[in-house]
């Protein structure tokens, strides 16, 4: 299987579900951008991405050094949360969609509509 490097479809679905569910952790992001990619919605994409050998999930690694780059384009903006789960604390990082990735989403909202 060869490296699945993020692109644009899933820079602009994670703009999308920031802009659409409002500030979220990293986590559920992810996991939101990778039921995207699987579902049946996305066909052409999962065959593409079939013939290339590539994974149809995201991984850790590559989501958020995706993110890393919309934060320093200015369209995120991600800061860290603690959490405490079963009395262990850490931390979890959040996003929220800034107006430089809203304006980006109008803008290919207007160029596809």
């Amino acid at each position: 299987m060869g490296i699945h490097l993020p692109g644009a479809y899933e820079r602009l679905r994670a703009l999308d579900h920031l802009m659409r569910d409002g500030e979220q952790s990293g986590c559920d992001l992810r996991e939101k951008i990778n039921s995207d990619l699987c579902s049946a919605t996305n066909y052409r994409i999962r065959i593409a991405r079939c013939r290339l050998g590539w994974l149809l999930t995201m991984s850790a690694p590559s989501f958020y050094q995706m993110m890393c780059r919309l934060e320093d384009a200015n369209e995120v903006d991600g800061w860290y949360r603690e959490i405490i789960e079963d009395d262990v604390p850490s931390k979890q990082k959040w996003y929220r969609i800034k107006e430089n990735g809203l304006k980006k989403l109008g803008v290919v909202d207007n160029f596809l509509g």
